[in-house]
C-alpha cells in the first residue's frame, strides 16, 4: 500500500465518517438505537436541503477541503495567509457550517487579522478538518507544528482546541507512517498525548480543570472502555473536544482495522458526524482507500472531490520533498521521489534548506552517487526543474545546471545526520 493510497483513504475517511453520521447527529445512544439499529450504510433524513440525497456531507467535509486547499494556494508551505483566503473564498458556501465558526470566517472576510478573529471555543471545529495538515508532519516540514496550531487558533482560541486539534494532526502522521500489522496502539497513545501536551503553550489562560491531556491519557485503558461506558462517562461524545476526541480514540482502538469501530461510533450518537470523520480519517490514513465498503465509497457525494484533493496534495509534497535513494547496486527512483541517506548534502543547498524542495544524500555519498543524482535531477519533469532552479539560484551559482555540474565535479561537503549546514 503506498502512502498516496493512505492520504486518499484518510480524506475519503473524512467525508464517509461525516455521512454516515450526519442522520443521528446529537441523538443519543438509545434512540439511535431504537431508531435506526446500526448505522452501516447513509441514511436518508428530511428536513435538510439535500435530504433526499444519500451519502452528504456537513461542514466536517467541508472545511477539510478549504484547509486542502489552503495548502494547494500556499504549494505545501505552513501559510497562514493562504489558510485566510481559503476560508473567506469558502464563506459564501458556508451553509452548515458551526454558528461559531461562520462568525470568525465572517470576521476574517471583513478584515479581522487571524490572530485575533477567533472565539474562545473548546468545540470539535479544530480536530475534525486538521488531516490535511498531518501530510506537513509526514513530510517533517519546518514550521508545521506552530503553523497546525495557529490554524486551530485563528477559529478557537482555547488551549484545549489547540490540543484536540495537533492531537488529531499527529494521531493521522501516525497512522500514515503505521500499517495495520505493526500498528502499536500504546505508541499511538503516546503520541496524542505528548501532541495534546504541546497545545497548553498556547491560551494557558483558557486552561480548565477539564484537562484533555489527561484525558487522552486514558485511552491507553481502551480494552477496558466498551461502547456503553463510553457513553455513560465521555457524555456520549458531545461537541466538546474534552468528551468528543477521547471518545473517538476509544472506538477507533478497539478495532482499528476494522469498519465496525465506525459503525459503532456513529451508531453512538453525540456529535456523529464530527466522531465519525475523525475516526474515519484514522481507519484510512492506517489501512488505505481500498479498506472502506464499496457501497460507502460510491454513494458519497464528495467522493470526485475529496479524491482530486488528495491528489493535488500528493503531487504537491513529492515534488516539494526530493530525498535521494542510494541501493548496494542501483539508484532507485519513484514518481519524483528519489532516496539516499544519512548525509546532508551542502554547498548551493545551504541557500535551499529553509525553503523549497529539502535534499538530503543518506549512505556512502561517492563521487558516483552524486553523479547518478545529477543524471536524475536532469530527466524530473520541467515543473520540478523550475522548483528546484528557483531555490538554488539566490544568487550568481546558475541555478539547477551549474548545481548538476558541482555535483559532477565532486566538490560538495558531507556533514553526518541532520547537523548545522557549515558557513
Amino acid at each position: 500500500m503506498t502512502t498516496r493510497d493512505r492520504i486518499t483513504g484518510m480524506l475519503l475517511g473524512v467525508g464517509i465518517g461525516d455521512a454516515l453520521g450526519r442522520c443521528v447527529e446529537g441523538m443519543d445512544h438509545e434512540s439511535v438505537k431504537s431508531t435506526y439499529g446500526k448505522i452501516e450504510r447513509y441514511i436518508v433524513q428530511n428536513g435538510w436541503p439535500e435530504g433526499r440525497k444519500l451519502g452528504v456531507g456537513t461542514d466536517d467535509t467541508q472545511l477539510t477541503l478549504v484547509v486542502a486547499k489552503g495548502l494547494l494556494l500556499s504549494g505545501g508551505k505552513p501559510d497562514m495567509t493562504a489558510q485566510v483566503q481559503a476560508h473567506v473564498d469558502a464563506y459564501k458556501d458556508s451553509y452548515g457550517w458551526g454558528r461559531k465558526t461562520w462568525e470568525v470566517i465572517r470576521r476574517l472576510r471583513l478584515g479581522v487579522p487571524w490572530q485575533t478573529a477567533g472565539a474562545v471555543n473548546a468545540g470539535n471545529g479544530c480536530p475534525m478538518k486538521i488531516s490535511p495538515t498531518s501530510l506537513l508532519l509526514h513530510h517533517d516540514v519546518p514550521g508545521a507544528t506552530d503553523f497546525i496550531a495557529h490554524l486551530c487558533s485563528m477559529t478557537h482560541r482555547t488551549s484545549m482546541a489547540v490540543s484536540a486539534g495537533l492531537a488529531q494532526a499527529f494521531a493521522l502522521a501516525y497512522c500514515l507512517r503505521s500499517n495495520s500489522e505493526n500498528f502499536d496502539p500504546s505508541e499511538f497513545v503516546r503520541v496524542v498525548v505528548s501532541a495534546s501536551q504541546l497545545g497548553r503553550e498556547y491560551f494557558p489562560e483558557t486552561l480548565t480543570e477539564d484537562d484533555i491531556t489527561e484525558r487522552l491519557a486514558v485511552c491507553a485503558e481502551f480494552a477496558e472502555w466498551l461502547p456503553e461506558r463510553c457513553v455513560a462517562e465521555m457524555e456520549n461524545g458531545r461537541g466538546y473536544a474534552y468528551s468528543s476526541l477521547p471518545f473517538s480514540y476509544m472506538f477507533f482502538l478497539r478495532n482499528p482495522k476494522s469498519i465496525e469501530s465506525l459503525y459503532e461510533v456513529v451508531s453512538a450518537g453525540g456529535d456523529a458526524d464530527t466522531n465519525g470523520s475523525m475516526v474515519g480519517a484514522l481507519l484510512g490514513a492506517l489501512n488505505g482507500a481500498a479498506f472502506f465498503p464499496d457501497h460507502l465509497l460510491h454513494e458519497l457525494l464528495a467522493k470526485d472531490e475529496l479524491v482530486d484533493a488528495a491528489t493535488a496534495l500528493c503531487d504537491l509534497f513529492e515534488r516539494r520533498c526530493l530525498v535521494i535513494v542510494q541501493s548496494p547496486d542501483c539508484f532507485a527512483k519513484s514518481g519524483s521521489t528519489f532516496v539516499v541517506g544519512e548525509f546532508l548534502l551542502t554547498g548551493w543547498l545551504s541557500k535551499a534548506a529553509g525553503a523549497g524542495p529539502r535534499i538530503r544524500l543518506r549512505g556512502n555519498v561517492t563521487a558516483e552517487v552524486a553523479v547518478q543524482f545529477a543524471d536524475a535531477l536532469e530527466r524530473l519533469p520541467r515543473t520540478f526543474d523550475d522548483e528546484l532552479s528557483d531555490a538554488l539560484s539566490g544568487d550568481s551559482t546558475g541555478g539547477l545546471a551549474a548545481f548538476c555540474h558541482f555535483l559532477r565535479g565532486g566538490g560538495f561537503v558531507l556533514v553526518e545526520g541532520d547537523g548545522p549546514i557549515p558557513q
